[in-house]
């Protein structure tokens, strides 16, 4: 129904409906102002069901009530009914829950349910984005809790690993001799093939996959040695993945000469930005501030990259964070005074230090700490205050949903006693 409520401007909508049930085709009908859609429905069929918003004809958000919403996810729980899901109707099933999950309309252990279920049978590319999508946003707002995030990763390795065994593992190896050619465009959907190949790579990889690391690493050898130049579509994974590993002496000489590919003049502006990315990545206190110390360096790193390196790429991890936002103190003054004609970047720089910390000690620390420098912000004074508001809200989603995504890994946990 359209209900009676009127808008302060005098809108009226009409919304697309189309829609379907167990016993039916495809409907389609107009919601017009002030009127409701009868549809008829078999409550006492258990395996009845309707699906709404078929192919997302109609922009707006459908919110299934706890029995429909049941009744629609057991039905896709085969992978013959899933597979009958159009890609926009799946992408939109995982959009529309998160969406009423931040609106605090759903519990956060419907969305956990959604992407269970659709990830174990989704093999299309836009679908795989939007659950890849979600499952980052989770570790993002979790990346504080280390052991919860492990466990969080380890859920979905195993989906990581049979996508690229089927997707990208002939395109991906240690031997690039024994590799297959990327799909080429075509009309019959190369660039998507292509697309596919690279992301079951990219997900294999953030996945600690391990045939998909020991291609990556195989891979940086031969680049660093000189006998073959990764592919464009994998050189990012490959750089990340490596750099992302175990800190040892093997990966500190890998990073040092990494570092001095980034300072070669002959490198392209486009390279260094995807170097500068992985070797924020590196998991060691000292590395990590020795590259923020090398940012104020002009010799060393182009200014117009320095607040971009401090900001975003050693603030990748929870590591990198936690060194961002001491060096951020140490140099505060240092770095006010030498970017004063770089203020956009400065704002980006105050909101990636900031803006992913997730605890109530973290955030007075930080509001301590600024407490006698908001006349002296400026225009940063709205990145911080934006920062303060997103590391309220990552600390208000972790008192809601942590203990469900808890309760969604340890059901994993307890399959394997």
């Amino acid at each position: 129904t359209s209900g009676d409520k009127e808008s302060p401007y005098g809108y009226q909508w009409y919304v697309p409906v189309e829609y379907m049930t167990k016993d039916s085709e495809i409907v389609f009908e107009w919601l017009k102002p002030h009127s409701t859609i009868l549809v008829e429905f078999d409550f006492e069929d258990a395996s009845n069901y309707i699906r709404l918003n078929m192919n997302s004809a109609g922009y707006y958000i459908v919110n299934y009530s706890y029995d429909l919403n049941n009744r629609l996810r057991n039905r896709i729980d085969t992978e013959e009914n899933y597979k009958e899901l159009t890609t926009p109707e799946a992408q939109g099933m995982m959009y529309d829950t998160f969406l009423l999950i931040s609106a605090g309309i759903k519990p956060m252990s419907d969305g956990l349910d959604l992407i269970d279920r659709m990830f174990k049978y989704e093999e299309r590319l836009v679908p795989l984005k939007e659950i890849s999508r979600r499952i980052t946003g989770v570790a993002v707002h979790i990346s504080e809790e280390e052991e919860l995030l492990k466990k969080w990763k380890a859920k979905f390795q195993g989906r990581a690993k049979a996508l690229f065994n089927k997707f990208g593992a002939e395109y991906f190896k240690s031997d690039e001799a024994a590799e297959m050619d990327l799909p080429k465009d075509n009309v019959d959907g190369g660039f998507q093939d292509r697309l596919k190949v690279v992301f079951s790579v990219q997900l294999a990889c953030a996945y600690d996959v391990e045939e998909c690391v020991n291609a990556a690493t195989a891979k940086f050898d031969a680049y660093r040695v000189g006998s073959a130049e990764p592919k464009a579509e994998f050189k990012a994974t490959i750089l990340n993945t490596v750099m992302s590993k175990e800190y040892d002496e093997n990966i500190e000489s890998d990073w040092d000469w990494l570092w001095k590919k980034y300072t070669d003049d002959s490198t392209s502006a486009s390279e260094k930005q995807t170097i500068y990315y992985a070797l924020g990545l590196v998991q060691d206190d000292d590395k990590l501030l020795e590259f923020s110390n090398y940012c104020l360096d002009s010799s060393l790193v182009r200014p117009s990259d320095s607040l971009y390196i401090l900001g975003r790429s050693i603030t990748q991890t929870k590591k990198g964070r936690v060194v961002s936002w001491q060096f951020m103190q140490d140099m505060w003054t240092r770095i006010t005074e030498e970017f004063t004609d770089a203020l956009f970047a400065v704002d980006a720089y105050i909101s990636g230090v900031l803006s992913n910390f997730a605890n109530e000690g973290d955030l007075k620390d930080i509001e301590d700490f600024f407490a006698d420098k908001m006349d002296s912000l400026g225009p940063g004074k709205a990145a911080y205050e934006s920062a303060l508001q997103s590391i309220k809200g990552n600390i208000a989603w972790l008192k809601k949903h942590k203990e469900a995504v808890k309760a969604f890994v340890a059901d994993d946990e307890g399959d394997d006693d």
